[in-house]
């Protein structure tokens, strides 16, 4: 089994959950915002099919690969893989609406642009606003996916390095 702590609803998913669920490619999915963060987005929003998802990181379920590029460079990549799950319409609107409270009091690194690339000029607002949307948080109901279907996983490239800078 693999474990969700932050996801209610979804705390146990078989192993074989990709032989169980539809694999989505990369391509089709867009994200647009990011919560938790560790080497890579944990999960967030992202758009699949032109309707707003939310994405999970299957936590520790990631792989590795080489591959040369025509120029000769061997490179090594990383992969993360993700549940993508179906949210309804009031979900999405919670999502939302926190989401621009967030910008409004935190700031814009976690948004993602319109092709699916990390905002990387984001701003930050000053410690006092950053208080102000902690002490709104801390009145925020947890979030309950248990009622919500997984529509499936999908690996996401988050990064590669050519394999003679590894040393």
């Amino acid at each position: 089994m693999h474990k969700f702590p932050s996801l209610p609803g979804f705390q146990d998913i078989p192993k074989d959950y990709r032989s169980k669920f539809t694999q989505i490619q990369e391509h089709e999915i867009r994200i647009m915002w990011h919560y938790g963060w560790y080497d890579g987005p944990l999960n967030g929003i992202c758009a699949y099919r032109d309707k707003p998802h939310w994405f999970e990181q299957v936590f520790r379920d990631h792989y590795s690969c080489t591959f040369t590029d025509t120029d000769g460079v061997e490179w090594f990549q990383l992969f993360e893989r993700y549940l993508l799950i179906d949210l309804s319409d009031e979900q999405y609107q919670e999502e939302l609406y926190w989401h621009n409270l967030h910008t409004e009091k935190v700031g814009t690194y976690w948004d993602w642009d319109e092709s699916g690339n990390r905002v990387r000029d984001g701003y930050f607002n000053s410690a006092e606003m950053i208080s102000e949307y902690r002490e709104a948080v801390e009145s925020r109901k947890p979030r309950d996916f248990s009622n919500n279907k997984i529509v499936g996983w999908f690996d996401y490239l988050w990064g590669k390095i050519e394999t003679n800078e590894l040393d």
